[in-house]
């Protein structure tokens, strides 16, 4: 068989339609496969976003913090237990706690209201827990309620607040939002397989807790503060006087001396800062930005740090926050310390923390 032959070209014809049709078959698989992780990315990010934002919430109220709040899109959940008395119930893991011996609040509801929170305990471990209606948290239900907004920061804000609660009481491993276990065997089976990491994980955190530091810029002030020394005075008093023809340029390079230093003095302050902060505590990250809309407050966010702090260092890391706060408002910087919090990002496994 020779190319020209007609037997040739048929089987090249053949091939190419194979190879078409197996190519559109890989796009249409790798564009599934996309979405899917584009998905799970935007809700992993929305779920920490709504979580900060319950924090935020819950933080405005900590001189009155019992009642639980308010939860508005899950009305039609909590109006009465009967509604769930024919709805096969699973278990809502909040956190992982290695003392089942405190009392919580009898009145503390979980993410459904209709089920009060409880200690599930399992030998020198324990899970704060409540029952859910597999109706609306199971699989395939779960995952369309990610996309629902007003459902995913109800079941935040009620997450968070048992969490507040027990954390209050005694050193947690936090567990994400939705972590489900089908039945209570399966739970246990969890907490004893995976015992030693637990109890490695509780003893790491003990007398800890996480804090977060947010700088926040107000672009037109950390202009006027970059603009006000070095090379771009200089450059202004060198072009102080020049002709029509020349202002064009010199307006462009301005603008481009005015963009290199406001990126010189933002990178100077958010190192510093992140730096200073991380010497307070035990372990520090840096956490992605997040959008405005996000945040829920006007600026540009040019640091979303987290930081593990040890309870005995926690008035020395807000008094230098408040530092950083009065050295950076001159330059156009708003700094704000959140906190104390479970420690969600500091929890080291996929197991300290599994969906």
């Amino acid at each position: 068989m020779r190319a020209g032959d007609e037997a040739f070209e048929a089987l090249r014809r053949a091939v190419g339609d194979f190879a078409e049709a197996e190519a559109a078959e890989l796009v249409a698989e790798a564009r599934a496969d996309a979405r899917a992780k584009v998905r799970s990315i935007l809700s992993e990010a929305m779920t920490q976003a709504l979580l900060d934002r319950s924090q935020a919430e819950l933080a405005g109220h900590a001189a009155a913090p019992a009642p639980a709040p308010s939860r508005p899109a899950r009305e039609p959940v909590a109006t009465a237990a009967a509604e769930h008395s024919t709805d096969e119930l699973a278990w809502y893991l909040y956190c992982v706690v290695g003392d089942a011996d405190f009392a919580l609040p009898a009145e503390l509801r979980g993410v459904d209201a209709a089920h009060s929170v409880s200690v599930l305990s399992d030998g020198e471990l324990a899970g704060v827990v409540s029952r859910v209606p597999l109706s609306d948290f199971g699989e395939d239900t779960l995952r369309e309620h990610l996309n629902d907004v007003a459902w995913l920061e109800a079941t935040a804000r009620a997450h968070e607040q048992v969490l507040e609660e027990v954390r209050s009481l005694t050193t947690v491993i936090p567990m994400r939002l939705c972590t489900i276990y089908r039945s209570e065997s399966n739970l246990r089976e969890t907490l004893g397989r995976e015992r030693v990491a637990f109890t490695e994980a509780l003893l790491r955190l003990e007398a800890k807790a996480e804090w977060g530091l947010k700088i926040f810029m107000d672009p037109a002030g950390v202009e006027s503060a970059a603009a006000a020394g070095g090379e771009l005075t200089r450059f202004d008093a060198e072009h102080a006087d020049v002709s029509a023809g020349q202002a064009y340029m010199r307006r462009r390079q301005r603008d481009s001396l005015l963009r290199t230093a406001v990126e010189r003095l933002v990178d100077r302050c958010i190192d510093d800062a992140h730096a200073r902060m991380a010497g307070l505590a035990v372990e520090a990250l840096s956490n992605p930005l997040q959008r405005p809309e996000v945040t829920g407050r006007g600026g540009q966010m040019v640091l979303n740090g987290v930081y593990l702090v040890a309870d005995a260092s926690a008035e020395a890391f807000t008094s230098l926050a408040q530092d950083l706060a009065a050295q950076y408002h001159p330059l156009g910087f708003d700094v704000q310390v959140t906190g104390p919090w479970p420690p969600y990002n500091f929890v080291k496994s996929s197991i300290e923390a599994a969906w």
